[in-house]
């Protein structure tokens, strides 16, 4: 490998992919980034650059998120979809194994990844993973603004979890009733951690979301990840933030407690970014684990 961009086209769609530490000559780390519809920007900018000194790390953007290119069709979003291009990136990359180090809803891909080309992964590195049960989610998101707001506020959270609509609506409409603050007290632990956003948060960051994709996402059922990745035989680090608002350390628990060869890293400064909160010790912890 050689470290520079590029330009994958895969499955149709123009993927934007960067190499760096490709001097290490290491398994390969290709970080998922989280979701639906993120991008690769704040790793790049924090945790990213640490585990660049020490290790081979291939950063992408999934179809229509971030710098790559969305697909003619903008209902061609699923799971198995961002798989088989995940698949189709490794294969041009030439790499025969590599380490999934998956975020949020990226964790989710990794693990659905694992399971369908375990001959691919060496190990794998999840950061506050999802698990595909939205309704979960939304409920977990729905609590945790409970538990940072008061007064008005809070009452109508509440009445959120009273209402009849499905819960992934009521999220968004709960994401609705706070200001900027509350926000950044549900994302991150540190009060400096939305300053440190803001300064990355630049011209030359790429577009936040994807409602095309975020939809077709959200419309798979929940297929009961956390019971089939009992079959995962690879080793898996999980990490998790102690004060994370969004997929929350049970989601986390839940995933180490049902794979076979696991381990978990709770960091005790950090919500939903790792990477930006504790990007030293997350750099610590994950070199530690690839040489094991």
């Amino acid at each position: 490998m050689i470290n520079g961009e590029l330009c994958i086209k895969v499955n149709g769609v123009k993927h934007w992919v960067r190499i760096a530490g490709a001097e290490h000559d290491t398994t390969p780390l290709i970080a998922i980034h989280g979701g639906p519809g993120g991008h690769q920007w704040i790793l790049e900018q924090t945790g990213g650059k640490l585990l660049e000194e020490f290790a081979t790390l291939v950063y992408y953007d999934q179809r229509g998120c971030g710098r790559s290119d969305p697909p003619a069709d903008p209902g061609e979003y699923s799971i198995d979809i961002l798989l088989d291009d995940l698949e189709e990136i490794r294969k041009a990359l030439n790499v025969d194994k590599f380490i999934p180090l998956g975020h949020s809803f990226g964790g989710e891909l990794a693990l659905e990844y694992a399971l369908k080309y375990p001959g691919c992964v060496e190990k794998i590195i999840l950061e506050g993973p999802a698990i595909g049960d939205w309704d979960r989610l939304a409920i977990n998101q729905i609590m945790s603004f409970i538990s940072i707001t008061d007064g008005e506020v809070q009452w109508k959270l509440r009445n959120l979890l009273q209402e009849g609509a499905p819960y992934t609506g009521r999220n968004g409409a709960a994401w609705g009733l706070v200001d900027e603050q509350t926000t950044m007290a549900f994302s991150f632990f540190k009060k400096g951690s939305y300053e440190k956003l803001v300064e990355i948060s630049t011209d030359d960051a790429p577009r936040v979301g994807n409602e095309d994709m975020k939809e077709k996402i959200q419309e798979v059922p929940f297929s009961n990840l956390t019971g089939r990745i009992k079959a995962i035989e690879s080793p898996v680090l999980v990490m998790t933030g102690l004060y994370d608002g969004n997929t929350g350390i049970d989601m986390a628990r839940d995933v180490y407690r049902n794979l076979p060869n696991g381990e978990i890293e709770i960091f005790l400064e950090s919500g939903h970014y790792i990477q930006m909160e504790e990007p030293e010790k997350m750099a610590e912890v994950v070199k530690e684990f690839m040489i094991k």
